[in-house]
């Protein structure tokens, strides 16, 4: 199990003890939400020692967002969960607005799905196929932290294609390839945060 840092303790300590680190999971829990709780603690592999300075400076981060706002240390982006989160309401958004002028997701043909050719595009579609393969490696390493880490990439390429490939407005065929790419993201964020019992949200 990883170490975990004390946020009550005036002093960094390594906790070691079963029973310690059941104590600290109890402190991280007080200042951070269900949610990012289960994600963070997934974000380290049981074989690798925590780099203390960055693990102390994002906790106390948030530590300090929720003293400050309750609500901040969920839409922050150092927040991982957020992170991922928010791609998924994202993209729910997209569907709405667009179902409510009358626009359906239909599946595409294979000239269609051709049309994607943007880097953003391509970069997304490629990790979007290694999935597979992480879920395997991950099962048989049993390390969960390579789909934590991949589903946090993924938010990221998602993420820049959406800042680079617009959806809405583009001609029929390319509008339709595109989400077809939104979905399949969708699908694959709601995939992970499900297996981790971590909410999925459509709005945010």
């Amino acid at each position: 199990m990883p170490y975990l840092l004390a946020l009550h303790h005036p002093a960094d300590r390594l906790l070691t003890q079963r029973t310690d680190v059941l104590k600290a999971v109890s402190v991280l829990y007080r200042y951070l939400d269900l949610d990012l709780l289960r994600l963070f603690l997934c974000l380290f592999n049981r074989q690798v020692h925590v780099d203390f300075l960055e693990l102390t400076d994002f906790l106390l981060h948030l530590r300090d967002q929720r003293l400050v706002d309750p609500g901040a240390v969920q839409q922050d982006s150092q927040n991982p969960v957020y992170y991922v989160q928010y791609a998924h309401a994202r993209i729910c958004s997209i569907l709405r607005a667009l179902e409510a002028e009358g626009v359906t997701p239909r599946d595409c043909t294979a000239e269609e799905l051709a049309l994607l050719t943007a880097p953003e595009e391509l970069e997304l579609i490629q990790h979007i196929a290694s999935y597979t393969d992480e879920i395997i490696g991950a099962a048989k390493d049993y390390d969960p932290v390579r789909i934590t880490r991949y589903v946090i990439e993924l938010a990221t390429k998602f993420h820049k294609f959406y800042n680079a490939c617009r959806v809405k407005g583009e001609e029929e065929s390319l509008m339709q390839a595109r989400l077809t790419l939104c979905r399949a993201t969708a699908t694959v964020i709601r995939n992970v945060l499900t297996m981790f019992n971590i909410t999925v949200p459509t709005s945010m």
